[in-house]
């Protein structure tokens, strides 16, 4: 199938999958920046989808950062990769240099942002893991990446400890827009 390029938010996205989750992250409220910056990793040259500056992975800043060698994921935000079809060995190697050469998490996801497909999520950087959704505190707001496991919903920046932020009402109306998003004819999602 071939993906069609869309417009939305000021933005030109390379596939109608992308644009989806920038109206994700806009009814969430969570800013985004839409390839912000190429890179040249180990002679390959890397463009990265998204990048989420307020958003965490499984609280790893809070508490991976001490200073060690090993862990290292200390810088703030996530990278993002989005596909529509099962990635590629090529693709992970390539989000694991993005990580390792940015200092920064790395999440890619196959296929819409939704609560059916958590197998879909992979952590690619600073470990490999997968089984996670987009969580929202019910108390500060703020998104995270984390398993979808009521032992994993605590939020790391304000202690808030309610289950079920990944049925919070802001994540599942971003689903809803997200999917249900038109561009055809000029719509803004």
């Amino acid at each position: 199938m071939e993906v069609i390029e869309t417009n939305y938010d000021g933005y030109h996205f390379r596939s109608r999958l992308e644009a989806r989750f920038a109206v994700f992250f806009n009814y969430l409220r969570t800013p985004y920046e839409y390839e912000k910056e190429g890179y040249n990793l180990d002679g390959e040259f890397y463009l990265p989808d998204f990048f989420l500056p307020d958003v965490t992975l499984r609280g790893i800043a809070e508490h991976y950062c001490t200073g060690t060698e090993k862990d290292v994921a200390c810088n703030a935000g996530v990278w993002l990769e989005v596909k529509g079809k099962e990635h590629t060995d090529r693709e992970s190697k390539l989000c694991e240099n993005l990580g390792a050469f940015t200092i920064t998490p790395v999440v890619l996801i196959e296929g819409m942002p939704n609560l059916d497909n958590v197998e879909n999520f992979y952590q690619l950087w600073p470990w490999w893991d997968n089984g996670m959704c987009f969580m929202k505190c019910f108390r500060c707001g703020a998104i995270k990446i984390e398993f979808l496991e009521s032992s994993y919903s605590s939020c790391k920046k304000c202690g808030c400890e309610e289950d079920g932020m990944w049925n919070h009402p802001d994540i599942l109306s971003a689903i809803h827009h997200a999917k249900s998003a038109r561009f055809e004819f000029g719509q803004s999602g």
